[in-house]
């Protein structure tokens, strides 16, 4: 499904698709991008199952929602997983309460909620 809409399946000019394609393309990485940002800062039971492993859904009253799970912590996890160099505004702002981060220890520009610093 979301590959037939970022594809545009339908006839258009070979111009007019590239457009499109990129536009939707943008909007479904930004609104998962805005996705993980709120998990990442409001859903910590959520993201310490993900980072162990474990679904969230089934553990709780929202088991119905373990195929949209799924692919979104498998996503997550290629994002944010033990290996990757990147972090996530809860594990940044959990580091620097706990002191294993000061802000001048961390190199990447941060970005929350438009604020940079």
């Amino acid at each position: 499904m979301l590959q037939s809409y970022v594809n545009c399946e339908y006839p258009l000019s070979g111009g007019e698709i590239k457009n499109i394609r990129s536009s939707r393309l943008y909007r479904l990485s930004d609104s998962i991008a805005g996705l993980f940002h709120h998990y990442g800062l409001n859903s910590p039971e959520m993201i310490n199952a993900w980072e162990n492993r474990n679904s969230y859904a089934v553990q709780t009253d929202f088991s119905f929602l373990e195929g949209n799970e799924k692919w979104q912590r498998t996503l997550w996890e290629i994002i944010f997983g033990k290996d990757s160099c990147y972090l996530h505004p809860g594990q940044i702002i959990s580091g620097i309460l706990t002191g294993k981060y000061s802000l001048p220890d961390i190199d990447k520009k941060l970005s929350f909620s438009d604020h940079r610093f």
